[in-house]
């Protein structure tokens, strides 16, 4: 089935739920699932990135059915006027990894952050999916491995 990739710029029913479907999904593979999820939350922060003239946001589908997503922004670096995009959301449902899609929401990604001017690209992961798959895609891409962050449960 041929994979859709629509830009978000407002909410709908639909969309709600098929957002609050992919971000509790994203949350149980995430290093944040020992915190609660709340749908309202994650749906007023969509609405955020939906509207905003500095956001990115794209839902990958097949058929109906979300099979990924990937939300970030572009901003100044705090110290200087360049610009960087950054990842806010990367996601792939599990049964639709290593398929072309998430590879096709990074080349969207990039390519909308380029349009916008951005000195640099930054991608994160803030989950245990198959790290070594992620480090090798970005290596691959041009990505340098640049820090790390560190966690500590209260």
């Amino acid at each position: 089935m041929e994979v859709k990739y629509r830009l978000i710029t407002a909410l709908d029913d639909v969309t709600s739920v098929d957002i609050v479907l992919l971000g509790e999904m994203a949350h149980g593979e995430s290093s944040y699932c020992h915190l609660g999820f709340v749908p309202e939350k994650l749906l007023g922060i969509a609405a955020r990135f939906a509207s905003g003239d500095d956001s990115f946001f794209v839902m990958a589908y097949e058929g109906n059915k979300p099979v990924g997503v990937f939300v970030g922004d572009i901003d100044e670096y705090y110290f200087s006027h360049d610009m960087v995009a950054t990842d806010f959301v990367w996601y792939v449902v599990p049964e639709r990894r290593g398929s072309r899609i998430g590879i096709q929401l990074l080349d969207l990604f990039e390519g909308w952050a380029l349009e916008k001017g951005a000195s640099d690209v930054r991608i994160g992961q803030s989950t245990n999916i198959t790290p070594e798959v992620f480090e090798g895609l970005l290596k691959k891409r041009g990505y340098k491995f640049i820090g790390t962050n560190y966690r500590m449960g209260t």
